[in-house]
């Protein structure tokens, strides 16, 4: 996870964005590898601040139960409304 995240991230921001990672990943029983990646994209493509990561993801916790998708179908399908795609990089897949 903060492999995936220092990719863009400053030690400062991994701290912020970290500890909303864990709850979301054992409330939804998600890769936390994966949502890393999924999470950051959306923050970076939002123009959203590493300090807004608490409030992004009580918001994507309470759409993903009340549309009854999974957190990371929310997650991504907010990142492809934003105009993005998620890569293998930031999926926390091996690079080749």
């Amino acid at each position: 996870m903060i492999r995936v995240l220092a990719q863009h991230r400053s030690i400062s921001e991994i701290e912020a964005i970290a500890p909303e990672l864990g709850k979301l990943s054992i409330l939804h029983a998600s890769d936390i590898v994966a949502l890393a990646g999924h999470f950051d994209s959306l923050l970076r493509m939002g123009g959203l601040l590493a300090t807004e990561a608490p409030q992004i993801a009580d918001e994507l916790h309470t759409m993903s139960a009340v549309a009854g998708l999974s957190l990371s179908d929310t997650v991504q399908a907010f990142v492809t409304l934003l105009g993005g795609t998620v890569t293998n990089e930031e999926q926390g897949a091996p690079h080749g």
